[in-house]
């Protein structure tokens, strides 16, 4: 008899197997070669995917017999789960029970909740006149929110929302780095790369997916902050060192344990900063194509 247990167990088991080899191969690129940061943000988001496909190739097959399965490692997969079934899945669905409790609080303790849109048409005209400055007025729609937390970010597909905070503390020069950082993130469809959270979600028992997606993330910052033009660098390393400081000092005062500012995010703001300092890194020459080929070999080689 088929049940809810040997759908859930098998998932488990695919998510640290073909997870843990994704992400080893990846880290292991990581560490020996200067990757360019979008290639480094497509390798960590194909990492969370990784599992994902294998299960459902598995799945394909998951009606029949565990004999019928092609590939030696779905085999032992298709035992294990069998065998474990009735302890992974609910345990599981035990600490999936923890972990929404854990993602509503920090939902309902965001410094951005409930954000309205400002009647201060200085602020306004402030964002405006940056976006103007950096040729972004024909990529993004401008929005201003009441809240003294320091935040930018892009909203939908080209809504760019900033606080009153964040006017409030940078600088004209300061501003229009921050504006063009988040014009970097509407050119390369970052709103759409960020889907890949919802397998990050789906693999939230394992520390490995959650590494994989901070190593996204941070990917994905770094490769907006190359984007920006070099007459800017400056200015956004210190938005950036403001940004934190401001940051620090709102969490302490109330008390907040909760670290994303959307510009700033629980990143690595020191290499971050290191980096635009820096000057242009020369990056590996290694073909995308390439490290890609190897994640699909994994696919095939757990199924």
């Amino acid at each position: 008899m088929v049940t809810w247990h040997l759908f859930v167990s098998p998932f488990v088991l695919h998510v640290f197997i073909a997870g843990g080899l994704a992400f080893a191969v990846v880290a292991v690129l990581d560490a020996l070669l200067v990757l360019a940061p979008r290639a480094r943000m497509t390798l960590y988001a194909v990492v969370l995917a990784v599992p994902v496909l294998s299960y459902f190739v598995y799945f394909t097959h998951i009606f029949g017999r565990c004999r019928h399965l092609f590939g030696p490692f779905s085999w032992r997969i298709c035992v294990l789960g069998r065998t474990y079934a009735d302890f992974l899945a609910p345990f599981t669905a035990f600490l999936l029970g923890l972990y929404l409790v854990l993602r509503l609080w920090q939902h309902f303790s965001s410094p951005l909740r409930g954000s309205r849109a400002t009647t201060d048409t200085a602020a306004t005209s402030s964002v405006r006149s940056a976006l103007s400055a950096v040729g972004g007025t024909h990529l993004a729609k401008v929005t201003v929110l009441t809240n003294h937390y320091p935040a930018i970010y892009v909203r939908g597909a080209s809504e760019l929302c900033v606080t009153t905070g964040l006017v409030e503390r940078l600088n004209e020069g300061e501003l229009q780095a921050a504006v063009e950082h988040e014009l970097a993130h509407i050119r390369g469809r970052d709103n759409l790369w960020n889907l890949n959270f919802l397998l990050k979600e789906m693999a939230f028992f394992s520390p490995l997916a959650h590494l994989a997606h901070a190593r996204y993330c941070q990917a994905r910052e770094e490769a907006a902050d190359a984007a920006v033009a070099d007459k800017h660098r400056l200015d956004l390393a210190a938005a950036l060192l403001t940004v934190a400081r401001r940051s620090q000092e709102l969490m302490a005062f109330a008390d907040w344990r909760w670290s994303e500012s959307y510009f700033v995010g629980g990143n690595d703001i020191k290499r971050r900063i290191e980096i635009l300092l820096a000057d242009r890194r020369t990056f590996a020459p290694m073909p995308l194509w390439a490290p890609l080929v190897l994640l699909a070999a994994i696919v095939a080689f757990i199924c």
